[in-house]
C-alpha cells in the first residue's frame, strides 16, 4: 500500500478543496489517511472525506482512517459521520 495522506491538522473550509484535490491525485488506489494531527475538521472539509469514501467504496478500494486524533472523532460524532466514516477502525 503506498504511504499514507497525512492530513492537516487544520481541516477549514479553504482547506477542504485542497483536500479534494490531495483525494483526486489518489484515486484508483488504497488509501490510508493519517488523522492523527487533526485539530479542527470543518463540515466542508467532512464532506469531501464523505464523497471520498463513497468513491473508493464504489472502485472497489480501501480508504481507511488511520489513527484518528480526538479532536478529529468529535467532530466527526457532531455531524454524525462518526461511523460512516471510521467503520474500519476497532
Amino acid at each position: 500500500m503506498p504511504d499514507p495522506l497525512t492530513l492537516d491538522p487544520e481541516l477549514s473550509l479553504g482547506g477542504a478543496a485542497d483536500l479534494a484535490a490531495a483525494l483526486a491525485a489518489r484515486r484508483g488506489n488504497d488509501l490510508t489517511l493519517d488523522a492523527s494531527a487533526v485539530e479542527h475538521l470543518s463540515a466542508p472539509a467532512a464532506q469531501v472525506l464523505l464523497a471520498a469514501r463513497r468513491a473508493w467504496d464504489g472502485d472497489g478500494k480501501s480508504l481507511a482512517i488511520a489513527d484518528p486524533s480526538d479532536p478529529f472523532r468529535t467532530c466527526l460524532d457532531l455531524l454524525g459521520l462518526g461511523d460512516t466514516l471510521l467503520e474500519e477502525q476497532s
